[in-house]
């Protein structure tokens, strides 16, 4: 067992200081005014972990161990992240060989957000009928697209329209947001995206996309060519080790409409055919399986002063997201707490505890 030194993301989107998990888990002092928006664990060469002051890779390196095909995140949003999707491997080999500026590897990017938080997401497209809705009872949006795009989606609903209709959303320049508040969830993001990107067309997304309020513990995962945005919240985040992101919309960085449009699958989904809510595997334990060989994801969950025991088939990261407790493994012991990252080698027995007078709650990503 090693504790690593892993680094924090000052993203402008992060919350502040001590209102960010990020930055309780960095340890921040609460004078400090800084976004804390990201904390970064694996062998990612944006954000190296260091073990011993030794990069990781390295240490792996010099144990003959494979490196981590995973980046392990913590997540602290304040301000909504853009509109966006991942490649499969085949395109993201294709845009790193014809855009290398804009697309840094060759590798897909499949993510899983797990709420620590309330968290709020746009994931997938919504049900066809749905977004009917929305074009025939929100004028505003309804305004945005031409009669003739309009009237092929309504009469004839289907991916083929709806890529149509995206298609000539995405290529909007900048809007006016005139939509009256009425109360409801989509009407209310919808303005708080306004107030955050005013003029952005990004901030009518809602009205295509499941507008996803999670509770701790709940998860998406996110598959290749699938649109997305993270609002607000707090989360566990691991992707294959990647940073090929393809955006349109609520952001100021680099848009590819074109790629976007083409890459998508616009397969519609129910909301409750998005979350998930794990595998309860023992009594504290829950573990996260997405359809990918890159990572899983357990949650152990200690009430006080009780333990949970596991062996480690792979590489392991474990991030101490509240309470403090033992870790032992053999014959070595490791007081943890708040904040501490551990790597945990293969092939080890590994037993968890937490104290008399605290609870304890870990993640660990694994593949």
């Amino acid at each position: 067992m090693y504790k690593l030194q892993v680094q924090a993301k000052n993203y402008l989107w992060g919350r502040i200081g001590t209102n960010s998990l990020v930055g309780q888990l960095m340890h921040v002092d609460t004078n400090n005014n800084e976004p804390y928006a990201e904390l970064w664990m694996g062998t990612h060469t944006s954000g190296m972990s260091h073990t011993e002051n030794i990069p990781l890779v390295t240490w792996l390196q010099d144990n003959n161990l494979n490196d981590i095909p995973f980046l392990f995140k913590v997540l602290s949003i304040n301000k909504a992240l853009s509109i966006q999707a991942h490649p499969d491997k085949q395109l993201a080999e294709q845009l790193f060989k014809n855009k290398p500026e804009h697309y840094k590897d060759d590798n897909h990017k499949p993510e899983m957000c797990i709420a620590l938080t309330d968290f709020e997401a746009l994931c997938k497209f919504r049900p066809l009928h749905e977004i009917i809705d929305n074009l025939n009872t929100v004028s505003c949006f309804r305004q945005l697209f031409t009669d003739e795009t309009v009237r092929d989606f309504v009469d004839t609903p289907s991916k083929d329209t709806l890529k149509v209709l995206w298609s000539e959303f995405v290529s909007l320049g900048r809007v006016e947001c005139n939509i009256v508040n009425d109360g409801s969830d989509i009407t209310n993001v919808v303005l708080r995206l306004a107030e955050q990107y005013p003029g952005d067309f990004g901030v009518f997304a809602p009205y295509f996309l499941n507008y996803i309020k999670m509770k701790p513990g709940d998860a998406i995962f996110i598959g290749a060519n699938e649109p997305h945005a993270y609002i607000s919240g707090n989360c566990i985040e691991c992707m294959a080790k990647s940073d090929n992101v393809v955006r349109a919309g609520l952001t100021s960085k680099y848009i590819d409409t074109e790629t976007l449009c083409n890459m998508l699958t616009y397969e519609p989904a129910n909301i409750n055919e998005i979350i998930t809510n794990g595998k309860q595997v023992s009594g504290y334990c829950k573990e996260y399986i997405p359809p990918i060989s890159e990572f899983r994801i357990t949650n152990i969950n200690l009430p006080i002063n009780k333990h949970e025991v596991w062996s480690t088939k792979s590489i392991q990261i474990l991030v101490v997201i509240e309470g403090d407790g033992l870790l032992k493994c053999d014959t070595q012991e490791l007081v943890i707490c708040k904040g501490d990252v551990i790597l945990l080698e293969p092939e080890k027995n590994i037993i968890v505890r937490a104290r008399s007078n605290n609870t304890l709650n870990v993640y660990c990503a694994w593949y």
